[in-house]
């Protein structure tokens, strides 16, 4: 599956992959934050219901400059919401591509690729990005508990890249079913910014659809090291 800026491309396996369950850096975006109501039920049958997420205040969401620069848009923001700036998104294209102008679109495979490595920012400092795939089912990468790592990477400040239906979004927040045992139980919302928005506005704020959700087949975590 490639991940492009608008494609609509389905991966039917996408939901039940990502909803059947989930679970030095230097330079880490603001505490996020941590909510969940009381248990259902005593006994363990009971749930409780969790949000989790990166305070907006921390994001900086990019906006795609190209149809299909979804995927380096959402590079770019996590590059920013660290405080490392990259403001030309060109700059991640020619990492990938070797050239600033090819508009296409990047496989997660090629997402990974692109972020790890060493990066300059707009300031001359310099700083190693480090990704890995939660979920990848173009790589046959099916994780049972996608959904605890998610959690995880959002409590500690970190935003994901998720990618649906061929395009990719800056996943910054969860709402989800636990149980006791801290096993997921179902999602129940999925906030993203998206960067396919007019050239030059920042990424929106938004809920992934049940279609997206349905079809998430790309789930990859970020860390970036000063």
């Amino acid at each position: 599956m490639i991940v492009t800026g608008m494609g609509r491309l389905g991966q039917g396996m996408g939901r039940r992959a990502f909803l059947a369950g989930a679970g030095a850096v230097l330079a880490a975006p603001a505490s996020a934050g941590l909510v969940c109501t009381g248990f259902t039920e005593a006994g363990p049958g009971g749930v409780q219901r969790c949000t989790v997420g990166v305070p907006s205040v921390a994001v900086q969401g990019a906006g795609q400059l190209c149809r299909f620069w979804c995927w380096a848009a959402c590079i770019q923001s996590l590059f920013a919401t660290t405080g490392f700036i990259i403001a030309d998104q060109q700059r991640i294209v020619q990492a990938l591509f070797g050239r600033r102008d090819v508009c296409a679109t990047a496989t997660g495979a090629e997402i990974i690729r692109t972020i790890n490595r060493d990066w300059q920012a707009d300031d001359g400092r310099w700083f190693r990005a480090w990704a890995q795939p939660l979920l990848d089912l173009t790589l046959g990468l099916h994780n049972a508990n996608v959904a605890q790592g998610v959690a995880w990477d959002l409590a500690n400040g970190f935003p994901l890249i998720n990618g649906a239906l061929g395009h990719a979004t800056l996943l910054t927040a969860m709402t989800y079913l636990t149980d006791r045992a801290g096993s997921s139980k179902g999602i129940l919302d999925i906030t993203v910014r998206d960067p396919w928005v007019p050239v030059g506005q920042p990424a929106a704020a938004r809920s992934l659809s049940a279609a997206e959700l349905q079809s998430t087949f790309f789930v990859a975590q970020v860390r970036v090291y000063a």
